[in-house]
């Protein structure tokens, strides 16, 4: 369970969230299971952050610095992470169905097994994050940059990559029924 401390925190606003991660670096904020559905948290300091097991259905977190973030198995169902910089993050069977991830800086991120089916990832940084057993179906992929990512046994059916770089990718036992593949770098 999250800790109600932070969450307090976190409810207060923007400026009293930074204020407090400046205060107490050293501290790993536990938002664990909490319920943060349709909260705008964009733009948030969310690094190192434990959401793991967390609503956060249609959260608007375009922007957030969310590296290293723990979102293990939590609820990401259409939420707005344009622009979000998760470098390192562990997204592992997280639930990202329809979520927007223009533009997102997901290098060496974790999504084995994580659901993105009808998501957009377009410009997406993918550059050695793993997405091995994860439901890309239906998802855009344009102009991604997935230089050595793992996409071993993913269900890539009916997903747009165009002009999507996977330069040393590894794409064993992938699905690609009906996948498009035009200008592929």
């Amino acid at each position: 369970m999250a800790n109600p401390e932070h969450l307090g925190i976190l409810y207060r606003g923007a400026a009293a969230w930074l204020a407090w991660r400046q205060d107490y670096p050293h501290i790993q904020p536990d938002l664990r299971g909490s319920n943060l559905s349709r909260v705008n948290l964009q733009g948030m300091d969310l690094r190192e952050v434990d959401l793991s097991y967390a609503n956060l259905w249609q959260v608007n977190l375009q922007g957030a610095m969310l590296n290293k973030g723990q979102l293990c198995s939590s609820n990401l169902m259409d939420a707005n992470l344009k622009t979000v910089v998760a470098i390192a993050a562990d997204f592992h069977q997280a639930n990202l169905w329809g979520a927007n991830l223009e533009e997102a800086q997901l290098q060496e991120a974790n999504l084995r097994s994580a659901t993105l089916r009808e998501a957009n990832l377009g410009a997406a940084q993918l550059q050695g994050c793993s997405l091995a057993f994860a439901d890309l179906r239906r998802i855009n992929l344009d102009q991604a940059q997935l230089e050595g990512a793992n996409l071993s046994n993913a269900n890539l059916s009916g997903a747009s990559l165009d002009h999507a770089c996977l330069r040393q990718a590894n794409l064993s036992q992938a699905t690609l029924i009906g996948t498009n593949l035009a200008g592929l770098i």
